[in-house]
């Protein structure tokens, strides 16, 4: 159907901000027939299982296959699912998939292999870390190069690292996932990666510091295609309070510095995702290294960044700084 016989008017108005009005045509076309049963112990319905003929269309190509799901109800135990799935692996011939139908339709459309022991998830992450010159590029490279089923011995001469790292590289991607890379994990529902100082890796055995890609204020600007122009007003704006309040908050030169900074780069993640703008412009400046700042300075920026967010409340800020102050009187009680 049209865009505009569209009945939601939010989706509507989202689809023409993404679209600037221009026709959409289809990409991607996903059906399916589905055929469910229930999975009874006694009176009680554990699960609900579904034969589904799916069929993919896209490009001019076309793929149909089946598949068998397992859904547990309210009913239903981890246990017994699992003794299900044990089950059905046992006696007939089924593989798992580690993709959702959608994401086995993306793979279609971009004509991506399914067997593949990487998620879209971290393929994307690799994808982008992939371009850096570093050790970490290298990395994530080379993962991505064993995703597509890459040899390791060509894959060493390719590169030129030796077979054993790679293999080693392969080993440790598998226990730990995108772990293995400098960042920090937030087992949330939804997962963030931020750079963890202090922490290494390298391909080779001698031992050697890494170095990050630095950005001038003005290159990450430009880089994330924020107005320069704006963002220069907004700093001027910033140093104009805080120079006419100096008398009221006695703050110093570095305090203005990183003022001026914030006030510089707050618009930054909105081209990312302008409905987190606060979110998204902590993110940029947790993962990018601006030029001659230290590792608190840009904590700081960050959380000057996170305080942006209209979410953020009086409760919700003063809270865990209160908890922090008390450790930190804490800490500072103790005698060395």
């Amino acid at each position: 159907m049209s865009v505009l016989e569209c009945p939601d008017s939010r989706i509507r108005n989202m689809i023409f901000e993404f679209t600037a009005g221009l026709e959409l045509f289809p990409l991607l076309s996903l059906t399916q027939k589905r055929v469910i049963r229930k999975v009874k112990t006694g009176k009680r319905i554990i699960a609900e299982i579904y034969l589904d003929r799916v069929n993919l269309k896209s490009k001019g190509r076309e793929k149909l296959y089946n598949e068998f799901e397992v859904e547990l109800k309210s009913e239903g135990t981890p246990e017994e699912l699992e003794a299900i799935r044990s089950f059905l692996l046992k006696y007939y011939n089924l593989t798992e998939s580690l993709f959702s139908k959608f994401e086995r339709a993306f793979l279609f459309m971009e004509g991506l292999p399914e067997k593949t022991f990487m998620s879209l998830r971290e393929r994307a992450f690799c994808a982008q870390l992939a371009a850096q010159k570093n050790v970490y590029g290298k990395q994530a490279k080379i993962i991505m190069e064993l995703d597509k089923r890459q040899n390791c011995k060509e894959l060493s001469v390719l590169l030129k690292v030796p077979q054993t790292e790679i293999e080693a590289l392969y080993s440790k991607f598998e226990k730990e996932r995108l772990s293995i890379f400098p960042f920090t994990t937030y087992k949330e529902k939804d997962p963030e990666f931020h750079l963890q100082p202090g922490k290494s890796y390298v391909l080779k055995k001698e031992t050697k510091s890494v170095e990050f890609k630095e950005w001038d204020p003005e290159n990450l600007l430009g880089y994330y295609g924020v107005d320069k122009n704006t963002a220069e007003q907004s700093r001027e704006y910033a140093f104009a309070l805080f120079d006419g309040l100096f008398i009221c908050h006695e703050l110093g030169q570095e305090e203005r510095k990183l003022l001026g900074l914030s006030a510089f780069l707050k618009d930054i993640g909105i081209s990312v995702f302008p409905e987190e703008k606060a979110r998204m412009s902590r993110e940029i400046l947790l993962t990018h290294l601006i030029k001659g700042l230290q590792l608190h300075e840009i904590l700081i920026l960050a959380l000057i960044m996170k305080l942006q967010d209209p979410c953020i409340n009086e409760k919700k800020l003063f809270q865990p700084l209160k908890v922090t102050i008390q450790n930190c009187l804490q800490v500072s009680r103790i005698k060395p």
